[in-house]
């Protein structure tokens, strides 16, 4: 197993000053997570980041995959958990329904990728505020991320927690075992 990657927030502040210093129409939600994402989840941890449209052009996120590593066996690709709604919504936007696209969407990809036994993690974005999920296995629900208790995370005042949620979202994919249906 590789090494783990850590990001401290002095090394991060600065691509979070930057996005949060632009104006809302050049700072959109799509140009923050495509700039952070590449960072807390990087290829050479073998991470793949990979655009999926859905529900016609209304719904497409970016899902976080990790290669799986497994000796004398070729490398196969795996879900893990994270899924990004890549849309610049406005602040009225529902959150009911974007939750519920992306547990739609969670739910689907586990059942097709024969992801049992593993929760799953989602990141709803709306303006520049964010909510964390998990989708635990065998469940048909999202629930709040653990200790986040549905509370939103705005791009522009809080950054170091959204580091340090990034961080152990990026740990917790990266521990996590892929069991294969048969």
């Amino acid at each position: 197993m590789a090494a783990k990657y850590y990001l401290t927030f002095d090394v991060m502040k600065d691509i979070y000053k930057d996005i949060v210093e632009k104006p809302v129409e050049e700072s959109s939600v799509k140009i923050f997570w495509l700039k952070l994402l590449f960072d807390y989840f990087p290829k050479k941890e073998n991470f793949c980041i990979v655009l999926v449209h859905t529900h016609g052009a209304q719904f497409s996120y970016h899902a976080i995959e990790l290669l799986s590593l497994q000796e004398n066996q070729p490398s196969t690709k795996a879900t893990k958990g994270i899924f990004l709604h890549d849309e610049d919504r406005e602040e009225k936007y529902d959150w009911e329904w974007a939750v519920e696209k992306l547990t739609q969407i969670m739910v689907q990809r586990r059942t097709e990728e024969r992801l049992d036994g593993q929760a799953m993690f989602g990141v709803v974005s709306i303006g520049r505020y964010n909510k964390f999920y998990q989708l635990n296995s065998r469940e048909e629900k999202c629930v709040a991320y653990p200790r986040t208790e549905g509370r939103c995370y705005e791009i522009a005042a809080d950054e170091e927690e959204l580091h340090l949620l990034l961080v152990g979202l990026a740990d917790k994919c990266r521990d996590l075992r892929v069991k294969v249906r048969e």
